[in-house]
């Protein structure tokens, strides 16, 4: 869906799907509905108007689609399943992980095209998988620090703790942002998934992730909902409330 601005009507009108074709125009203040078709710039509006052609359409945002600016309706809480449609937009994940980077960046030199590609390979690899990117980005920043911490900056690349279980232990790193997202993801798709279940999607990249740093089978498919990461990803009995409360932030960014 698309919210144009019309310069004639001076409200916002609505096309129900995008151009070309014949949307339907209605305006989202006040019961008047008319009927348009064409492209964006070029309007023939009917229904006995004779502004035949009143004006440019000013597009603002595509809703649907990864890169939608606006959120979608379900928020995350620890009773949410990991593998799920995505319960935020790629926009909200980056503005939100732009914005909490760089207003403290720390040992940090990330830059913010650096970091929209990464959130491009989180919303892409967890999507391909059915995985929520919401979850994942919101663990990966409350593990990070929103990318700030020393373990994730090259060449540790390291965006979810992965292998740090005490303060002298480094941990895992990986070679890419692209082997550094998709060994989380997939380590976090183990912990959803029960060993043996899962597409053949799921399967290979789990079986990447595990390659890095096996995971003990009794943890498999203990985190089913976000509310299992507590006690099994960290010992810490309040971590999925934690990541939820960054969830939260991401909705309304």
């Amino acid at each position: 869906m698309m919210l144009w601005t019309h310069n004639h009507f001076a409200v916002p009108m609505r096309a129900d799907h995008p151009f070309p074709g014949q949307p339907g125009f209605a305006r989202l203040s006040g019961p008047g509905f008319v009927t348009a078709v064409g492209l964006v710039g070029h309007c023939h509006a009917g229904g006995g108007n004779d502004h035949h052609d009143p004006g440019p359409l000013n597009t603002h945002f595509v809703v649907h689609g990864p890169g939608a600016p606006l959120g979608l309706t379900e928020g995350l809480a620890p009773n949410s399943t990991i593998l799920a449609e995505p319960r935020a937009t790629r926009a909200q994940l980056r503005r939100h992980l732009i914005a909490r980077h760089d207003a403290n960046p720390g040992q940090s030199h990330l830059k913010d095209s650096t970091l929209t590609d990464i959130v491009v390979l989180y919303d892409s690899t967890c999507r391909s998988i059915g995985l929520d990117p919401l979850v994942a980005v919101s663990q990966m920043e409350l593990e990070t620090g929103h990318l700030t911490s020393k373990a994730s900056q090259p060449p540790r690349r390291n965006p979810a703790g992965i292998g740090i279980t005490g303060t002298a232990v480094a941990g895992v790193s990986f070679p890419t942002w692209k082997k550094a997202v998709r060994g989380h993801v997939g380590r976090l798709a183990a912990y959803a998934i029960p060993s043996g279940e899962g597409t053949p999607a799921q399967k290979v990249l789990i079986a990447e992730a595990l390659a890095v740093r096996p995971l003990p089978p009794e943890k498999r498919g203990k985190a089913v909902r976000v509310g299992g990461l507590s006690k099994h990803w960290a010992e810490d009995k309040d971590y999925a409330k934690k990541i939820v409360k960054i969830a939260k932030e991401i909705g309304v960014a």
